[in-house]
């Protein structure tokens, strides 16, 4: 039996969507007798009495393991929940997202193939909130993951593996999932996508905020200080030529969000896609 271990973290923010979020947890289509899903909240230190209010609800009603720890940032909290318990896999779900009910089912049959051992699972995702869009995940590569962040953050990862490579508190200011998503494609981690749109995830207008943008623009900056080896001349020749971008990935690694999340904006108001 493979355990997955399912964290969902929240700070002021637990009587939003979190319920929504365990729900779709709950409703989960899979073989209970080969595959066991823990859901662990971690609490980061919430203060907002509705949001504590909420987490005393969802504890009375919902089989899911509530962890309370002073403020980490959400780096910290993630890293909490992948120590709180032994698990084979970790999936990372934020407290406002969603997965689709067969989501668990269609990794478990990829689990037992020799060589999709200590491979990291992604699918598809869907947008819903503010706009509406599916986006099919393109296979990052070495050379393109240093550019752009191509992996939603609910994917599913040995645990093994990411224990010995945890989320980097010190980026409280976001972009934690695409620092880790760099450290294990550069380190040579196996991919596999599944083709179907598994992931939803909210959109809100918070995601499109100038405040993101100036974080996206400093997380770029800190990449490049903290590895300084992967973002070399040398190794950008190399893995350009060892991995080929098409031209999507030039699109992608050489332009900013706020010119894609204005493309995407202009695209669903005339209803393109």
């Amino acid at each position: 039996m493979k355990r997955i271990n399912i964290i969902t973290t929240t700070y002021n923010d637990a009587h939003k969507y979190l319920m929504e979020t365990i729900r779709s947890v709950k409703n989960q289509q899979f073989d209970v007798n080969k595959v066991e899903v823990i859901h662990t909240i971690v609490n980061d230190g919430s203060n907002n009495e509705n949001s504590l209010l909420s987490l005393e609800f969802i504890d009375k009603k919902y089989d899911v393991k509530i962890i309370n720890q002073e403020n980490m940032g959400l780096p910290g909290a993630r890293n909490t929940g992948i120590e709180s318990i032994e698990s084979d896999y970790i999936l990372p779900l934020d407290a406002d997202d969603l997965i689709d009910p067969l989501f668990i089912a269609n990794f478990y049959s990829k689990f037992n193939k020799k060589e999709l051992e200590n491979c990291l699972f992604y699918t598809n995702w869907k947008s819903f909130g503010n706009y509406d869009r599916k986006l099919v995940v393109r296979k990052p590569t070495p050379y393109t993951i240093r550019y752009a962040n191509y992996l939603p953050v609910c994917a599913l990862i040995p645990t093994k593996i990411i224990s010995e490579n945890k989320y980097d508190s010190k980026m409280s200011f976001g972009f934690e999932d695409w620092d880790l998503w760099i450290r294990l494609i550069c380190g040579g981690i196996s991919l596999h996508h599944i083709d179907y749109f598994g992931f939803h995830h909210r959109e809100q207008e918070n995601n499109l905020t100038s405040k993101n943008f100036i974080n996206y623009k400093k997380a770029c900056k800190y990449f490049r200080l903290k590895y300084k080896d992967l973002y070399s001349a040398e190794y950008s020749a190399w893995s350009k030529k060892e991995y080929p971008p098409n031209l999507y990935d030039l699109f992608r690694c050489n332009t900013n969000p706020r010119l894609r999340f204005s493309l995407i904006n202009l695209l669903s108001k005339i209803k393109l896609f």
